[in-house]
């Protein structure tokens, strides 16, 4: 009698184990073609450590949206510039043709017409750092955006968030986790 009770519940425990695989996408579906383990994204061009509360969902090509908390903060996208490694070694000479490539790139991160930035190169030399919000009266800190730009060939890959949505301890972590792949 006590084997006939027991089989049952064998059978139902094993289906709801199986279940529990199989009841909600994977980490890997939910990366589509990148790869995702131990918080990090990975895609052919880059890897990003993510910080904890940080999600990434797939976009075109590269791209890549941050949320934190559920909330979207940020991204990855990808920025053409023609010869983006030597603009990163022009901006130092302050001259007017270094100016206006600053410009053109900031043209394309944002095409609104009034906007205020700061750009600098990081002092390892590895990336751009701009600051970036409306260059208007009422403007907020809410409002700024952070982009820390990657040059590899002919284009950025820009790591971009709202620092008023990530916490600061967690936006070093971010430009720290970024690296591209060789």
């Amino acid at each position: 009698m006590a084997k006939k009770r027991i089989l049952p519940l064998l059978l139902t425990a094993l289906l709801l184990a199986a279940c529990c695989a199989c009841g909600g996408p994977s980490t890997q579906d939910m990366a589509d073609q990148e790869e995702v383990t131990n918080r990090t994204w990975k895609t052919d061009a880059y890897t990003l450590a993510l910080p904890g509360g940080f999600a990434a969902q797939k976009g075109e090509g590269d791209a890549v949206t941050l949320t934190l908390d559920g909330q979207a903060v940020g991204g990855v996208q990808v920025v053409p510039y023609p010869d983006a490694a030597g603009l990163l070694d022009t901006l130092g000479n302050a001259s007017e043709d270094s100016r206006d490539r600053g410009k053109e790139l900031m043209r394309q991160l944002s095409p609104e017409e009034r906007l205020a930035y700061m750009m600098t190169v990081s002092e390892d030399g590895t990336c751009l750092e701009i600051s970036c919000s409306p260059d208007t009266p009422d403007a907020t800190p809410e409002e700024e955006i952070l982009h820390y730009l990657f040059p590899q060939g002919d284009q950025f890959y820009d790591l971009y968030f709202q620092p008023s949505q990530v916490p600061q301890d967690q936006q070093i972590l971010l430009v720290e986790g970024f690296a591209l792949n060789p």
